[in-house]
Order: structure tokens, then sequence, then C-alpha cells
């Protein structure tokens, strides 16, 4: 009976998911922490007024969060989950170690690898843990949730550690400290990843090395145009001002694209496209406010809270993004 009654409560789960687990924990501890320290660093390190540091971190994340829609869809129809990773999880390595090193050139640079890592390795993590489990398997909803555990243990930690190096220590070893543990996550992915279904891992549509012509590959294309992609983004962060008419513009876009979507559809799944949006409406409110953790919560705990705990000071970027 207590068997049965464990099994209900902790259901066996298949070991590819602790694979994944801890391959998102330690990029997510990567991510976070880099995050953590970026207002800060051009705000007192780099000398950047309050107004251009906001801009070029809202930018940023802004890029962060779309990079993933075209990163899915690749994936999805040419690279397969597996290849998307390892290339995604390549570029944020590299992005976070061009960010420890201590040159003019690289601030830019190492944000732009990480925009372009994240877009391939995000979104397919995610979908290979779906690959895991079928539709009905009743296991599949805690799995997500021992799989964002393992999120949020990472963006923890990660703004924990780096926030106090790079604050207290060298901003620069910070940076350094998030690419270790982006290796790390990579690493357990790549020695792991033999363990994972096939179907998990597999192009869903198309051959992985399936040729426009006798020398052209599908997937040396997308890593080619993939890399192009950063010294754009280094021009969109110098001119960091437009940002705003650019996102007004993408966002006009989106709504006349859902519009046209939602003109064709019957009327339930017009219902279900309609409620989807207004979670969207809710989404946005709340990650508007969730992101300052790493924005305007920064800069007012480092210039108006006393960070003294019973003698030891503590840094004000780990606290706010624990």
């Amino acid at each position: 009976m207590n068997k049965i009654v464990a099994s209900n409560v902790l259901p066996d789960h298949p070991r590819s998911l602790y694979i994944l687990f801890f391959t998102e924990m330690w990029e997510r501890f990567s991510f976070y922490g880099m995050k953590a320290l970026l207002l800060a660093y051009m705000v007192s390190e780099l000398q950047f007024d309050e107004r251009k540091g906001y801009s070029l971190l809202g930018t940023y994340t802004a890029l962060v969060y779309t990079m993933p829609l075209i990163g899915g869809l690749l994936a999805d129809r040419y690279l397969g989950y597996s290849k998307s990773v390892i290339f995604g999880g390549i570029l944020m390595v590299v992005g976070h170690l061009v960010l420890a090193l201590p040159t003019e050139w690289g601030f830019f640079y190492g944000m732009a690898f990480v925009i372009c890592g994240n877009g391939f390795f995000k979104p397919n993590v995610s979908s290979m843990v779906g690959g895991l489990y079928s539709k009905s398997d009743p296991r599949r909803d805690s799995g997500f949730s021992l799989f964002y555990l393992g999120i949020n243990l990472g963006a923890a930690l990660g703004g924990l550690l780096c926030g106090y190096v790079g604050q207290r220590i060298q901003w620069h070893y910070g940076f350094g400290l998030a690419a270790i543990f982006m290796i790390l996550g990579l690493t357990v992915f790549c020695l792991g990843k033999r363990r994972l279904p096939e179907h998990v891992v597999s192009a869903n549509k198309i051959k992985q090395s399936e040729s426009l012509s006798s020398i052209l590959r599908v997937d040396y294309l997308i890593y080619t145009g993939t890399l192009l992609l950063a010294p754009l983004f280094v021009e969109v962060f110098k001119m960091y001002a437009m940002t705003d008419y650019l996102l007004t513009a993408l966002g006009v876009a989106s709504i006349a694209c859902i519009t046209i979507i939602a003109i064709k559809l019957d009327k339930t799944a017009l219902f279900k496209l309609l409620a989807a949006m207004v979670m969207i409406v809710f989404s946005i409110l709340f990650w508007a406010f969730y992101e300052q953790n790493s924005g305007s919560l920064n800069l007012f705990a480092i210039r108006n809270v006393d960070m003294k705990v019973m003698g030891v000071t503590i840094s004000a970027l780990s606290v706010n993004n624990f």
C-alpha cells in the first residue's frame, strides 16, 4: 500500500529527464547569473547613463526572447533538437567567455552570441522534455514540474553567486563564472544525449544532411547565417535609441498576423485563441514587473539599501536575482 501511494506522489520518470534537468539547470545558472550583472556593470563600470543602460538591457531582453522563435522553427524543420542544443550551447559559451574578457568590443559581441545561442538552446531542451512522454502519460505534468524546478534552482544560484563575484570581486570574473557553468551544462548534455530516445533528438521533417545543391548543406547554411546575426545584433545595440520604434513595429505586425489567422479559424478555435490572448496580456504585465529584478531593482538596492547583515556585507545583485 505504501509503495502504491509513494508511486502516485512521486512517479518514476525516464532517466533522460534528469539529463535535461541538469543541462537546463546549469544553462539557466549562466544565463541569469550573467543577466544579474548587466545593468550594474553598464552603469558603474562602463559609465553608461541610466537611460542608455535601461535601453540596452531592454533591447537585449527583447532579442533574447525573440530568437527562440527562429531557433525552434529551424530545429523542427531542419536541425533536430540535439544539434540545435549543442550549437546553441557552444554559442552561449562563446558569448560568456567574450564577456569575461576586459575588452571594449567584447561587451556587445558577448551579448550578441548569448542571444543567438539562447535561440537554439532554450526552446529545444523544453521540447525534448515533452518528447519523453506521450500526451496521455500521467507523468507528463510532474515531469515538467521537475524540469522547471531545475530552471528555478539554476536561476537562483546563478544570480546569487555571479552577482556576488561580479560586484564584490571583479565584474569579468562574474561573467567568467557564468561561462564555467554554461560549459558544465553543455558537457552534461553531450555526455548524456546517447541516453535520450532517438525520436527526441532527431529532426522531425527534413533530414539533417539535406542539401540545397551538391555543395550546400542546409545545416551549414543555418550555422553560417546565425553567426552573421551576431554583428547585426551589435549594430542594433549601437542604435539602441531606435529600439522602441522597432519593438512597436513588431508588436503591430504581430497583432496583424494574429488577426489574419483569427479570421480563418472556426468558432471553437477562435475562442481558444482569444483565451490565449487574454493570458498573454496578463503575462506581459507579469514579465514587465519580473524583469525589474535585473533592472531598476538592482540600481535601487545598490544606491539605497543597507546590505550589511550581522556585520557582513552582501551583494545587492545576489539578493535581487536570487
